[in-house]
């Protein structure tokens, strides 16, 4: 059993932790114990219910993972294993950032402080997705069951990506820069007859009704 910090831990005095081996031999860890970097390397065993509190996680191919709940409390990477599903997934690092290594599957996701950068990858989870406060920076695709915001989110957007429009946006149909986004969809007619297969695009343009984007 692996326990440290239960009384008195801290992201600054936590030791980091690489288990070795490719078995099945089951390692338990003390629920509320702090950890660097937890590594499972080649391991191969079902974690028990418990939930740790880290900088950075590496999981393993051949490990499960879904009991455990990750509390990143501090600057790290999180590196999934390939097929792996992390349990709930919590992010409350206050002044750090926790990163992603690669794409990340979890059964819940919530972030209560601080940021996690997704360097583009996508966040997918089982379940649901809550978020208080903190900064989702380089995000991707998040998918959940239901997305709660239980505090105020801001989106910033880079303006050397999108097209800004200087002052407020025009919400008229004929607008020059109206608060909109547009869209197309193919249709595809099979052949009738003497009638030969064509498709056809239809063009689509929708107004939002918000302050929209304004530089």
């Amino acid at each position: 059993t692996y326990t440290f910090g239960t009384t008195g831990g801290s992201s600054a005095n936590s030791p980091n932790l690489s288990l070795t081996g490719s078995g099945t031999a089951i390692a338990t860890f003390t629920t509320g114990s702090y950890f660097g970097t937890l590594n499972f390397g080649t391991t191969a065993f079902v974690i028990g219910v418990t939930s740790l509190n880290l900088d950075g996680l590496t999981l393993s191919t051949g490990g499960t993972f879904t009991n455990l709940t990750a509390n990143m409390v501090g600057t790290g990477t999180i590196t999934p294993g390939s097929n792996t599903t992390l349990g709930p997934l919590v992010i409350n690092n206050g002044a750090n950032t926790t990163t992603l290594a690669s794409a990340l599957t979890c059964t819940t996701y919530t972030q209560t402080a601080g940021t996690i950068n997704f360097a583009s990858f996508n966040l997918t989870c089982s379940s649901t997705a809550t978020y208080t406060a903190g900064t989702l920076n380089n995000v991707a695709t998040i998918s959940c069951t239901t997305w709660t915001c239980a505090g105020t989110f801001t989106m910033t957007i880079d303006d050397d990506v999108w097209g800004l429009i200087a002052g407020d946006p025009d919400l008229d149909i004929n607008a020059t820069d109206p608060a909109c986004y547009t869209g197309r969809v193919k249709i595809s007619f099979p052949a009738v007859g003497s009638q030969p297969a064509y498709d056809e695009a239809v063009f689509l343009l929708f107004l939002v009704n918000s302050d929209g984007v304004v530089n």
